[in-house]
């Protein structure tokens, strides 16, 4: 079993089961898929089996919520291809409000609200947080 096996085994679990070889397989499959529904469906819907359904799991999450100060930690390499897709994101949709503006507060396990020890991203660290991979030590 791969490390990624045991990290997220829900979701390569939905892999197997669907007799996916790879990945890549899926992707090419979703693809054609969408292109033979394009011209008789003009309001395309999320499909279950996007990546990001399978990143999400069996979870009902509505939104992505990552830190800060754990963006601004990855390797810059990671930063420029995450700030790259973003903004495409940003050309391609007008998700973004137009009054308002989404707030994100952390509750305990009680429904209480408690201090985020993530949100500190001008003097915080999350250098504890990071996993240690027995190939890089």
């Amino acid at each position: 079993m791969s490390s990624l096996d045991e990290k997220y085994p829900i979701k390569y679990e939905l892999y197997r089961n669907e007799k996916v070889e790879s990945f890549q397989k899926l992707i090419e499959e979703k693809t054609e898929r969408e292109k033979m529904s394009e011209k008789s469906d003009e309001n395309k819907v999320v499909s279950w089996e996007s990546p990001i359904s399978y990143w999400f799991e069996l979870t009902y999450a509505q939104f992505l919520t990552v830190p800060r100060l754990v963006m601004e930690s990855m390797p810059i390499e990671w930063q420029e291809k995450m700030v790259a897709l973003l903004e495409e994101m940003d050309e391609t949709f007008d998700w973004r409000p137009q009054e308002g503006r989404y707030w994100v507060k952390l509750k305990d396990d009680k429904g209480r609200y408690c201090d985020a020890p993530l949100s500190d991203y001008r003097h915080g660290s999350c250098e504890h947080l990071r996993i240690k991979h027995e190939d890089t030590e």
